[in-house]
C-alpha cells in the first residue's frame, strides 16, 4: 500500500512541483501550492512507513527520498509563518549553500529519483523471462 501512496505522492509532488518552479497563475498557485503541501504530507508518510516496514539491508535506497524531504522541509521553511515549527528547517538553509542551491539540489534529487524509478519499472526481470 505505501507503495502505491508513494507513487502517486511522487507523481503529484513533480508535477505540482515543475509548475510551482514555472508558475503561470496568480491564484491557481494558491491550489497547487495547497496539493504540493498534501501530497508532501502523504510522501513523508509513505517513506517513513516503508523505510519502518522494510528489510532492513534497503533502507539506504530511500537515501534520495531523505534529502528530498529535507531540503523540501528547508525550502518551506523559507516562506513559512515566523511562528511556524517548520521555521526550524531554516537552520539547514546557509548548510545547503544557500536557498537557490536548496532548490538545486531539490529538484536534481527529484530528477534522479524519477529516472531510478522509471529504469526500475523497465529492467527486465529474469525471474519473468519466459522459458
Amino acid at each position: 500500500m505505501s507503495k502505491w501512496v508513494l507513487a502517486g505522492s511522487f507523481l503529484l509532488l513533480a508535477v505540482t512541483g515543475i509548475y510551482i518552479a514555472q508558475p503561470s497563475g496568480r491564484y491557481v498557485m494558491l491550489w497547487v501550492r495547497a496539493i504540493h503541501f498534501y501530497a508532501a504530507i502523504a510522501f513523508v508518510c509513505a517513506v517513513v512507513a516503508s523505510v519502518a516496514t522494510g528489510p532492513r539491508r534497503s533502507a539506504w535506497i530511500f537515501l534520495p527520498h531523505l534529502v528530498m524531504i529535507a531540503t523540501g522541509f528547508a525550502i518551506y521553511s523559507a516562506s513559512a509563518r515566523t511562528d511556524s515549527v517548520m521555521r526550524v528547517f531554516t537552520l539547514m538553509i546557509p548548510f545547503l549553500g544557500g536557498l537557490q542551491a536548496a532548490h538545486l539540489v531539490h529538484h536534481a534529487t527529484m530528477w534522479a529519483v524519477a529516472g531510478a524509478g522509471v529504469y526500475g519499472m523497465t529492467r527486465r526481470d529474469p525471474s519473468h523471462t519466459p522459458v
